[in-house]
């Protein structure tokens, strides 16, 4: 199966929606099979943007409960709540290479989030601190 980020951000604000722990058997978005619902949430799972416990359904099909955001899945959200922004950069991305990993995805909606907000304090993830020394900036290439 393939992730669809799309489908990422929905779950995402669907356990943000939530007032209490979630149970993946209750989410149902338009046009997403509970199969493909599943999957991504072991992805979220995995990529520690949500907590959750896997179980297995009375139908015997896994599904995730207690499911609730981490603080990365709230920092991506963040990012990717504002629908205009999401899917022009989205719109961008599918133009120039199709797909891109999570974590570019993440700081694309950042830097769109700072050409629109440019006095918000919205975290530069191009930067990445390598130890307490040495910081490198990506935008920078060596000549």
């Amino acid at each position: 199966m393939k992730r669809d980020m799309d489908l990422v951000r929905k779950l995402l604000l669907a356990v943000e929606a939530s007032e209490r722990p979630l149970d993946s058997s209750l989410i149902r978005i338009v046009g997403y099979a509970g199969d493909s619902i599943t999957e991504h949430m072991r992805l979220l799972n995995e990529a520690s943007l949500v907590e959750g416990i896997s179980a297995y359904s009375v139908e015997h099909r896994l599904k995730w409960v207690e499911l609730r955001l981490t603080w990365s899945g709230h920092d991506f959200l963040d990012v990717a709540r504002n629908e205009n922004l999401w899917n022009e950069t989205m719109a961008e991305v599918r133009k120039q290479t199709g797909t891109v990993s999570f974590d570019v995805l993440k700081g694309l909606l950042a830097n769109a989030a700072r050409e629109i907000y440019p006095r918000a304090q919205v975290p530069d993830h191009s930067e990445r601190t390598i130890g307490r020394v040495h910081r490198l900036d990506l935008r920078e290439r060596p000549g």
